[in-house]
């Protein structure tokens, strides 16, 4: 199944819905005045595995008004594997601008080894992010997060409810951090079993944490 999400569609591609599995979603020229959502959770515990988000570089092209794969406003989002198959991990690329591949704004967001790809070419205020968390509580298990382009982010946090659970981030491109952390906000690294947090970054001007008052 797959979900092409513009201007002459709803603003939401799937919200509230008890388990989405294997859907692909794409979010293609969208206005500048809003954003789009893929998949949207709102209340109740919910599950998703092994879906593709998709948000284009015709996205936004001028404003800040972003689009995001997932968001996560209230209840509980899982956004599991089936613990053996490859296929059953989510992937989730970003371009454009101002854009996010998850929002949490409030909730719980769980998810487990998802690949995040961000790109496109912002400015400080118009970059994209892997994950960004403002509200509710986020947990990232095993994630991968490759990023380049122009002052992009892999997580960004202004909450202080966000652990990362032996992410892999890697960073290239200019101005871009692997984590970013600004008001008043907080991430816990830490590790489970044999599973430990890596970055790797190649030389230019970018970093792997990045702290803001």
């Amino acid at each position: 199944m797959s979900y092409s999400i513009n201007t002459h569609d709803s603003k939401v591609g799937i919200k509230d819905a008890a388990l989405v599995s294997g859907v692909t979603f794409k979010i293609t020229d969208t206005p500048d005045d809003h954003g789009y959502t893929g998949l949207a959770v709102t209340t109740g515990t919910k599950f998703a595995r092994g879906n593709t988000y998709t948000i284009s570089p015709s996205t936004n092209k001028t404003n800040v008004s972003g689009s995001n794969g997932i968001l996560v406003t209230g209840g509980t989002l899982n956004n599991e594997t089936d613990g053996l198959n490859a296929n059953s991990r989510s992937t989730i690329s970003v371009s454009g601008l101002n854009n996010d591949g998850v929002l949490v704004t409030g909730g719980t967001f769980y998810d487990y080894e998802t690949q995040y790809t961000v790109a496109g070419n912002g400015d400080i205020y118009t970059g994209n992010n892997g994950v960004s968390a403002t509200g509710g509580t986020t947990k990232l298990y095993y994630d991968k997060f490759d990023i380049s382009g122009n002052n992009n982010n892999g997580i960004a946090s202004s909450t202080t409810n966000v652990t990362a659970y032996g992410s892999q981030i890697d960073v290239n491109g200019h101005d871009n951090n692997g984590i970013i952390v600004a008001g008043g906000g907080n991430i816990n690294l830490t590790h489970e079993s044999t599973h430990n947090p890596v970055a790797t970054y190649n030389s230019g001007d970018h970093s792997f944490w990045s702290m803001e008052t």
